[in-house]
């Protein structure tokens, strides 16, 4: 009786090993300043960051978004406020991060903009320094440069020449 409850136990634990941890991921924002009535963020599908997966959020009156996404490994998310503020949030599983963006109002005058963007979470020095990173450049653009190569030797000279 022991040995078929261990073997029990044992064959539990195997099965929970082997499943996907999915996690919903809370993004909780307030935009001050200019505030603009909706939010564009990535989605991560399988841990990909990819332009072209993206949704739309409304913000309240206020300023105030929340942006919930479920997924089962770390990824990064895009968030964009017209073209105001773009920035990066690595997300993981079962986390929260609180944004807070400021934007400012651009008068007649005064053309310049002060926008801030600071993220409350576990791990808020870290990505402070992800964002504070210089920009890379999207595969998908890179990748047009070689289009038309077809010789691999050919790529990779041209890789390690730039």
């Amino acid at each position: 009786m022991n040995l078929n409850r261990a073997a029990f136990i044992i064959i539990l634990f195997l099965f929970a090993s082997f499943q996907k941890i999915q996690a919903n991921v809370i993004i909780t924002g307030k935009i001050t300043g200019d505030i603009h009535q909706e939010v564009v963020y990535t989605v991560p599908i399988n841990g990909v960051f990819y332009e072209g997966f993206f949704e739309k959020v409304k913000t309240d009156e206020a300023g105030n978004f929340k942006i919930e996404l479920n997924v089962e490994k770390a990824s990064i998310v895009s968030i964009y406020i017209s073209s105001k503020v773009s920035r990066q949030i690595i997300i993981e599983p079962g986390q929260n991060y609180q944004v807070s963006i400021y934007i400012s109002k651009v008068n007649q005058f005064s053309r310049s903009m002060s926008n801030t963007f600071n993220i409350t979470c576990n791990s808020t020095k870290g990505q402070n320094l992800f964002n504070a990173l210089a920009t890379r450049p999207l595969v998908s653009f890179e990748a047009r440069k070689y289009v038309r190569d077809t010789a691999i030797s050919k790529i990779r000279k041209i890789i390690e020449f730039q």
